[in-house]
């Protein structure tokens, strides 16, 4: 049996439900349990925001029935390094170029950004994003490490999202820098 749990996040961050996957020193990986109550990718969660993994809370019943009909949940995402913090995920995702998913949920809860890490410096990322026609945006955006409080990968979404952009323009050329 997977374990179920519930991620509790300091305020004003939401819950995450989701199979626990991987609990490294620097953050948490959960693939986290969709409206259709099956596991949708990796959800990536900073410990230094995390109040308590709970394995006992309301509805664990509901979750653990409607995981008795899933095929088993295994992490398998190589080449991203799991055992660090964000800086070392970060370094290693501009390595792989996945397409994710960028929370800045306390700075801005209302917004996602979706692209690939391009260089990785010591307190930031330069991203490039998706603009919401699935088309590039040129310019690289600067975000801060400190400011992202969840970072999603390989849901359905992204990978519909990949899918339908393999066939349009590639991603500008941009220069990786050194962290």
């Amino acid at each position: 049996m997977q374990r179920i749990v519930q991620v509790k996040r300091r305020p004003p961050l939401d819950s995450v439900i989701g199979v626990l996957l991987v609990d490294a020193p620097g953050l948490v990986v959960v693939s986290a349990i969709s409206g259709s109550l099956d596991p949708d990718g990796y959800c990536f969660l900073p410990k230094s925001d995390l109040v308590e993994i709970e394995d006992d809370f309301e509805h664990l019943d509901f979750h653990v029935a409607a995981a008795s009909v899933w095929d088993r949940v295994e992490p398998d995402i190589p080449g991203l390094d799991l055992q660090g913090g964000y800086f070392e995920l970060m370094q290693s995702m501009s390595r792989e170029q996945s397409l994710i998913a960028i929370y800045p949920e306390v700075s801005d809860p209302d917004i996602c950004f979706v692209g690939t890490v391009r260089r990785v410096l010591s307190d930031r990322i330069g991203f490039t994003n998706l603009s919401s026609k699935g088309v590039w945006v040129p310019e690289t955006q600067t975000i801060k490490i400190g400011e992202i409080t969840k970072i999603e990968l390989s849901t359905r979404y992204l990978r519909s999202l990949q899918g339908v952009i393999a066939g349009w323009p590639p991603l500008p050329h941009c220069g990786r820098g050194r962290g």
